[in-house]
């Protein structure tokens, strides 16, 4: 068996620091730094008589309250709820609004969008001098009173779209509002990048005259002619047009209101700018709504939902409490303002840290932040490959990133793939197909108009189909075969049956050895069903029970006999885990490992489908079987999921879908950091008779799993170590108190004193590192606690072995290396070096710190081996003096030569990517170590200090600055600094022919744009010799993969037959620059390398290398 690791990678949006809130993360980068401005939000208040339900008496903040009795209607209480908010809200630090907002009744608008801050009022609207626009508005609230005769909430909706965008036809004919007769000219949501909002407030109430249509004039009338208009100006696409158009089915309510609220979330309403700038609705449903966990079955109740269901934001049910109603009208004011404060429009990165590649398979796992800041995330699983360019005879074949098919786009001679990266963003093109992605119109959901037929957002150039996924992170690859083989299960059928197929595993309290299967993640484990419940066990199984979602089955007429009940977000994002990939050979083939943020640690059925394909898949390279199935699930598909119990406690907050996240912007004072399952990385070990997995979890936990895969389709539980809790020691396996988040790789190797092979990783990431001297009210500096030190275990028992750290931790036969000089987190993968011999076993290894600190472990000093006679020296200390020192957060690379271990390394620190940020102003460094005692034994060696300021570009002594001239050989090796300002190292460095390639993110300034700030990402080239560099700027920014080097596999056409191909082994490099065409500027791009012309020497043998 051979083994490869996933292609993946991580862009980023914009890069500004502002306000306080949480600890600091990489996903900060998520924050936007575009140039959205103030948010709008028009509050629609439905204050239709025959509407106004009975509630609980509510007042004013001060004291006072309505008129009774409507300060005991649903009317009073949402002028209390909206007054005292408007009341309390606050402004910018400068003063200015930080919010917009205006006021719809049922007559019509009541008072323009408005500022909500303390200055002076200079709106239409008659008030009393010296009045501020915070007062006026609150005077406008209390002036609503009830409007007799029809329901109006279809016009409503359209008197709002009118006034926000003023139509869309150059004439005033669409900007004409049918409640006001007024024809309106816009507001900033047609020129400017403001986030646009409707916040409708409607009651329920038994027996009243609910939502009509208002026929003076019809609301179906501006409804068509600007879903025409925005056609015929290519706004919006024909199908989408025919949508708009299309009555919602099965609607529970009369009139347009529904309609209208879709069609504002699809339209964009300043298409001049990039990025989507719609208007979305919220809805808050009072008096006789539904209680909690029933079925809503009130018509009008189902009406207020639909409104925000298909407008593209959420419903809350506040039934008669006036408190509840408050909350609730908070809770969404609040997600408004997180949409500026936490993340901007939608970017569409991939998941960090890319390696490398088995055969022409390409794998590459996807997330997308939720654009309003909650914790429920995008992702996925795609599957691409190498096209091959043999266009040009005398420059020979050359490689780029490719798709599955040339299904959107002309066949370019001499390629063999459609060309799957854009020139523009660095990311896959709008018409890229990956290999899982299928459409088949005969069968649902793609009969029906595709899954995506009701969610505009998620269109793109297939429209309401998974295909052409392009770079739509929610379609097609595994996230679309997930949805399939799950679309209408009945939950009540014993999982594993065809009605309920599928496969998750978990362990009731701690795992016990043995097959997985035999605990079911599902509502027939009566353990799991006493804790969990059986809504959310279904939930996190696919069902579609939260209702807060766009599925198909909005659109579906006339409804089906078995509904589409598979929730869109079934597939979880993938952020920084590196999954595995193994190939099983015979007629299994290759199987893929990893853990998604939706709690699962999936195991896919990784094989492209055959060349025979007869599937609705594009045809791939797949020749294990006909159908190249696993256990008889299809390529793409899941074979199983793990959800281990100490994640089962954090799944309730992804279904709620709340608290949203909190990062160092964050201003909500209810959010919680965003949670993590196995977000770290996977290792295999594998020989001829098991397969083996080693799980990690990076910020979501303290523990390594283990797991037998040697049958991919029954796995069993091996061991696993560390600690249940990330705050505490309590419940830690013996001897793993100092594990701390586990970020470092586990890596497994051979030792000259160990029959079995072991693992080896740092002991992990602190809190304390999250620290940040600008901003020190979101957190106090703290000295680490954890993660200080090494681990080495016994893979295939979890026996801890060796352990090198601070303070004396180990228990029994292990053997404790104390070094009080490691006082900072290993959060980096361990560098394995096999220099004595070349006998396939790790001799020595080098491990960097956060602290700037470079270590060396000698294994064999003595020449037997034995964990006892290992040495630890300080190679070099790096850091710099200040209170933000440089750190490592990413491992050494190692090159052997004659006469010394050339060690590079990259100082950056990745948790803290914003611009206002303490480690913008550190200067970080680009190192070459020489260390000379290449030997088995340690003695002799002097550590090298870079002791000048971190922040200061000082040359030290004891190395050479090559920063501006290139290195002579001299001194203990040289340093070239990273000059751009805040520009630093975000990934590991990988050096190939002699060049050392690493990635950098600049954080800059914010732009004149719609969509996020990127920064500036770089893929730096050094001659590892000579320090000589050739950066290479990438489209798109963020934060650039690890560049991997690969051997593969292509075909390419025969030179003796043109009609035949033949295989080639081609040397080529990923995410480095280079390359030509779209490729050349991507993170993502392929370049293919000559040949080199001197035999290399290994660091260290092992099966995730050994291709």
């Amino acid at each position: 068996m051979k083994i490869s690791n996933l292609v993946k990678s991580v862009l980023g949006t914009g890069l500004v620091l502002c306000g306080v809130g949480g600890r600091a993360e990489d996903i900060d980068l998520y924050t936007g730094a575009s140039s959205t401005g103030t948010s709008n939000v028009m509050v629609i208040i439905d204050d239709t008589a025959n509407n106004d339900a009975d509630m609980g008496s509510c007042t004013y903040w001060d004291g006072t309250a309505p008129a009774s009795p409507e300060n005991s209607k649903s009317l009073g209480n949402y002028q209390c709820a909206l007054a005292n908010f408007i009341h309390k809200v606050a402004t910018q630090p400068d003063g200015s609004a930080a919010l917009n907002v205006g006021l719809v009744d049922m007559s019509g608008l009541l008072i323009a969008l408005t500022p909500i801050d303390d200055k002076a009022y200079k709106g239409s609207m008659s008030v009393p001098a010296g009045t501020t626009n915070r007062q006026a508005y609150i005077l406008a609230v209390k002036a609503l009173t009830k409007v007799t005769g029809k329901a109006r909430q279809g016009a409503a909706f359209q008197e709002t779209w009118a006034y926000f965008t003023g139509g869309n036809d150059g004439t005033g004919n669409t900007g004409k509002g049918i409640l006001s007769g007024t024809t309106y000219t816009g507001t900033s949501a047609t020129t400017g990048c403001q986030h646009n909002y409707a916040i409708f407030l409607s009651g329920v109430k038994a027996n009243a005259s609910h939502a009509l249509e208002w026929n003076n004039p019809s609301e179906l009338v501006p409804l068509t002619a600007s879903v025409t208009n925005a056609v015929a100006a290519k706004t919006i696409t024909q199908a989408q047009g025919t949508n708009f158009l299309t009555p919602v089915p099965n609607k529970p309510e009369a009139g347009y209101g529904i309609e209208w609220a879709r069609f504002m979330f699809g339209f964009d309403a300043n298409s001049s700018a990039s990025g989507l700038q719609s208007i979305v609705t919220y809805s808050i449903g009072t008096g006789d709504t539904a209680a909690s966990g029933t079925t809503i079955t009130s018509t009008m109740e189902l009406y207020i939902k639909a409104t925000s269901t298909y407008g593209g934001g959420k419903y809350y049910p506040a039934g008669t409490d006036p408190n509840a109603l408050a909350t609730d009208l908070g809770k969404v004011f609040d997600e408004i303002q997180d949409v500026n404060s936490v993340f901007s429009s939608p970017a569409l990165p991939v998941s960090a840290n890319l390696q490398g590649v088995y055969l022409n398979q390409v794998y590459v796992a996807t997330f997308r932040p939720d654009a309003s800041g909650l914790p429920r995330w995008w992702g996925n699983l795609k599957q691409y490959q190498f096209g091959v360019d043999t266009s040009n005879p005398q420059v020979g074949p050359s490689l780029y990133m490719g798709g599955a098919a040339w299904t959107w786009t002309p066949m370019v001679a001499g390629q063999s793939a459609q060309q799957a990266l854009s020139s523009s963003t660095g990311f896959f093109g709008s018409d890229t197909v990956s290999f899982w992605t299928a459409k088949d119109a005969t069968q649902l959901p793609d009969s029906i108009g595709g899954f995506w037929v009701s969610n505009p957002k998620a269109q793109g150039a297939g429209g309401g189909y998974d295909s052409p996924d392009g770079n739509l992170v929610e379609k097609g690859g595994v996230a679309q075969q997930l949805r399939i083989a799950n679309l209408q299960n009945d939950y009540t059928k014993t999982p594993g049956n065809a009605k309920n197929p599928r496969n998750l595993y978990t362990c009731n309290g701690t795992c016990a050895a043995g097959a997985l299967s035999t605990t079911l993640f599902a509502t027939t484990n009566t353990t799991l069903n006493s804790s969990l419940g059986t809504t959310l066990i279904n939930w996190v199984r696919g069902e579609d029970n939260a209702g807060d979602e766009q599925g198909p089955g909005l659109s579906i007429t006339p409804a089906l006999s078995t509904p589409i009940n598979i929730r869109p977000s079934i597939h979880g994002d993938v952020l920084h885990s590196r999954p595995a990939v193994v190939n099983y050979g015979a007629a299994i083939g290759v199987v893929v490992f990893y853990g998604a943020n939706d709690g699962v640690f999936h195991a896919i059925n990784g094989n492209q489908p055959p060349a025979t394909n007869t599937s609705p898949q594009p045809m791939g390279g797949c020749t294990v079987s006909t159908t190249c199935s696993i256990g008889g699930i299809p390529p793409g598909g899941e074979l199983w999921g793990f959800i281990a119990p100490e994640f089962q406690g954090k799944l309730k907050r992804l279904r709620d879908n709340s608290p949203t996240v909190k990062l160092s912007t964050t201003v909500d004072t209810t959010a919680t950091p965003k949670d993590y399952f196995f977000d770290g990385s996977t290792t295999v070990y594998q020989d001829s008779t098991k397969t083996y997995l080693f799980l990690s979890a990076r910020r979501g936990g303290r523990m390594i799993y283990a797991l037998d895969v040697t049958d991919p389709t029954r796995p069993a539980f091996l061991w696993k170590k560390g600690c249940p809790n990330l705050t505490d020691n309590v419940g830690c396996d013996a001897g793993f108190t100092e594990l701390g988040q586990t970020w470092s790789l586990p890596k497994v190797t051979r030792i000259k004193a160990q029959a079995n092979p072991v693992l080896i990783f740092g002991a992990g990431y602190d809190k304390s590192e999250d620290y940040d001297a600008n901003f020190p009210l979101l957190q106090s500096p703290t000295a680490a606690t954890m993660g200080r030190g090494i681990f080495v275990l016994d893979a295939f028992t979890g026996a801890p072995l060796w352990q090198a750290g601070p303070v004396n931790t180990c228990v029994g036969a292990t053997v404790c290396s104390v070094n009080a000089g490691m006082t900072f987190p290993f959060a980096a993968d361990i560098a394995l070096v096999d220099r004595i011999g070349a006998d396939g076993k790790t001799d020595r290894l080098y491990a960097a710190d956060t602290g700037g600190n470079i270590w060396r472990v000698n294994l064999e000093p003595t020449g037997t081996g034995a964990f006892n006679t290992w040495t630890i020296t300080k190679l070099a200390s790096l850091g710099g003096t200040g209170t933000t020192h440089r750190k490592f957060l990413f491992p050494p690379d190692v090159v052997l030569t004659k006469t010394f271990d050339a060690v590079m390394a990259a100082t950056g620190d990745r948790e803290h990517p914003l611009l206002g940020a303490a480690a913008t102003s550190v200067v970080n460094r680009f190192y070459m170590i020489k260390d000379t005692i290449i030997g088995p034994d340690s003695t002799g060696w002097t550590t090298v200090v870079d002791a000048t300021s971190a922040t200061a570009d000082v040359a030290p002594s004891a190395l050479f600055n090559a920063t501006t001239v290139a290195y002579d050989g001299t001194l203990a090796g040289y340093y070239k600094s990273l000059t751009s300002p805040g520009e630093k190292s975000v990934n590991a460095p990988t050096t190939v022919g002699g060049i050392t390639y690493v990635g950098t993110n600049q954080p800059v300034a914010p732009t004149n744009s719609c969509t996020n700030n990127l920064g500036i990402a770089r893929g730096h080239q050094f001659n590892f010799l000579t320090g000589d560099d050739t950066p290479q700027v990438f489209n798109g920014g963020g934060l650039p993969p690890s560049p991997v080097f690969v051997l593969v596999t292509v075909k390419v056409p025969d030179p003796t037959d043109p009609t035949k191909t033949k295989n080639r082994t081609l040397p080529a490099l990923i995410g480095a620059g280079g390359g030509s065409g779209p490729d050349s500027g991507s993170p993502l791009g392929a370049q293919t390398l000559p040949p080199p012309t001197t035999k290399k020497k290994r660091t260290y043998w092992n099966h995730d290398i050994d291709r």
